[in-house]
């Protein structure tokens, strides 16, 4: 029988055994505890505090404890998971840890320690292929890790407290921001960038062991950045996006971007930076102006293309009743009897030779008259002369302007085949005796 089994002896008498607890524990199932939703009396209480004292004494009494002994080690404490330390005992660790950084033998010691641990992790990354999964490599510092707010709003505190009331703490961290932003102009002076490629080209060259740690870190770098470059920038795109919705984080934001202009203003590095913005500004408006132009543009072509439609109609409206007329007139001088008797028109075709000279078309016009010329009428025949009351000819006044001058110059040239001079006509005599004239008038259209 085990000694829990067992009865053992006790202050007050001895213990109960394994199957005696157990039958106890069976007929109690179920039932109620007489005290049980009933206070404690303050009396009550002083009783039970007293008897629990006086066990722990006795227990001490009858088991004593062996004093400690000060040659063993001392046991690690483990990490306190509560309430936060408070700030006495902060103050005293962070002044051991600035002693203990202040020695230059703990630096380097801890430098050893950090480059052995990343050694380690890296060896330990390494895959079959012999390509390395940087994104378990997080040993050093604070690397996967992140600060809870309380510890970055007081981080934040302390920081701009040292940056306005520290001597020289202001030109440190600029620069080092200067530093950490590469080989800017101005970021890090010649003579010091010389002196660093120097030293790192004789440890590349002469440092064994050098090259492959700086090719590590290098791959380390590139590794860790690209695959993660597009989702780190959506996660800062969003969370820039959020405080600027915020009224505090807007007002803190242009408070900012103000004082950096009047600190540039003042180092004359803002003029080049006023222009570019002013013809960005420009450029936006001059759009929007350009925009809104073309759609006036627009607007007046479709207004004028409406025009130009109602116009053409009239137009056409108008060229139909001109040929309307037109055709009107040429009916009536289809219809009007000429003075003379008989004219005929004899057109002939022009020959080829004629045609390649000027394209001119001749028009043999051959009047035969039948009467005397004592017994015409020249009143009749005269173009200045003729009166559209009295003369037979067609009323020059209805016709067009092109109609009435072709019948002008009709009308003339048969006053100059009639009366024209001696050597334009022939005259000869007919077998029945009248007197004929006959001649040949070339006009060219």
């Amino acid at each position: 029988m085990s000694p829990e089994e067992s009865p053992q002896p006790r202050v007050k008498g001895r213990s109960h055994s394994l199957e005696s607890r157990q039958k106890i524990s069976a007929a109690n199932r179920g039932k109620v505890p007489w005290n049980k939703g009933r206070p404690q009396t303050e009396e009550t209480k002083a009783k039970i505090r007293q008897g629990v004292l006086r066990r722990l004494e006795e227990k001490e009494r009858l088991n004593p404890k062996p004093p400690p002994d000060p040659n063993a080690p001392k046991k690690q404490r483990t990490r306190k998971r509560g309430d936060p330390l408070p700030y006495e005992i902060r103050a005293r660790i962070s002044e051991t840890m600035k002693k203990k950084w202040a020695n230059a033998t703990y630096v380097e010691e801890r430098k050893r320690a950090r480059e052995v641990l990343y050694e380690a992790a890296v060896k330990n990354a390494t895959l079959a292929d012999g390509s390395v999964d940087y994104s378990k490599v997080n040993v050093i510092g604070m690397a996967g890790r992140k600060h809870s707010k309380e510890t970055r709003d007081k981080i934040s505190q302390t920081l701009k407290a040292r940056w306005e009331t520290e001597d020289g703490f202001r030109d440190r961290m600029v620069t080092m921001m200067r530093m950490a932003r590469g080989n800017e102009e101005g970021a890090v002076p010649e003579e010091t960038r010389k002196k660093i490629s120097e030293k790192l080209k004789k440890r590349w060259r002469e440092e064994e062991g050098f090259r492959e740690k700086m090719m590590v870190g290098i791959k380390a770098r590139a590794g860790a950045s690209s695959p993660r470059a597009e989702e780190h920038r959506k996660k800062i795109s969003d969370a820039i996006r959020a405080k600027w919705a915020e009224d505090g984080y807007r007002k803190r934001a242009t408070d900012g971007m103000k004082r950096s202009l009047a600190e540039r203003a003042a180092k004359g590095e803002v003029k080049e930076l006023g222009k570019k913005r002013n013809s960005k500004v420009k450029s936006a408006k001059k759009k929007k102006e350009e925009k809104e132009e073309k759609v006036l543009l627009v607007k007046k072509k479709e207004v004028q293309l409406v025009k130009k439609k109602e116009v053409q109609l009239v137009k056409k409206e108008e060229v139909q009743l001109v040929k309307k007329e037109e055709v009107q007139l040429v009916n009536k001088e289809e219809e009007v009897e000429p003075p003379m008797k008989k004219v005929k028109q004899k057109l002939t075709s022009p020959t080829k030779e004629q045609e390649e000279e000027d394209d001119e078309i001749e028009m043999d016009l051959e009047f035969e008259l039948d009467m005397e010329p004592a017994e015409l009428d020249l009143k009749d025949l005269q173009p200045h002369s003729m009166s559209p009351q009295s003369s037979p000819n067609p009323d020059l006044s209805n016709m067009s302007a092109l109609k009435r001058e072709r019948y002008s110059e009709l009308s003339r040239d048969v006053w100059n085949l009639l009366y024209g001079d001696d050597d334009e006509f022939v005259d000869d005599d007919d077998a029945d005796g009248s007197q004929k004239a006959t001649t040949t008038v070339t006009r060219s259209y």
